[in-house]
C-alpha cells in the first residue's frame, strides 16, 4: 500500500493527505527507478552466471601481473641491446 491513489482510495477517497498530482508523479518515478534497478542487478546476476562477467579486482590483479612480467623482460633485454 505504498501508492499514493491506493492509500487515498483505502481511506474512503477523501483529500486529506494528499497534496497533488506531484507525490504521485514523484511516486511513480522512484517506482520506475526501482524496476530499472532491480532489471539491471538481475540481468548482472545472469551475466555472472554465465561467465560473461568478470571480477574487477582479479582481473585488474591478472592484468598489473602481466605487465610487470612484461616490464620486467625488457629491463633483463635492454642491457644486451646495448652491447
Amino acid at each position: 500500500m505504498a501508492n499514493p491513489d491506493q492509500q487515498r482510495r483505502s481511506t474512503g477517497g477523501c483529500d486529506s493527505g494528499f497534496s497533488g498530482p506531484a507525490d504521485s508523479s514523484s511516486y511513480l518515478k522512484a517506482r520506475t527507478a526501482l524496476t530499472v534497478y532491480q532489471a539491471q542487478e538481475r540481468q548482472l546476476a545472469i551475466q555472472k552466471k554465465k561467465g560473461t562477467l568478470i571480477d574487477r579486482v582479479r582481473a585488474e590483479a591478472l592484468v598489473f601481473r602481466l605487465a610487470r612480467q612484461e616490464c620486467d623482460v625488457w629491463v633483463t633485454w635492454l642491457p644486451v641491446w646495448r652491447r
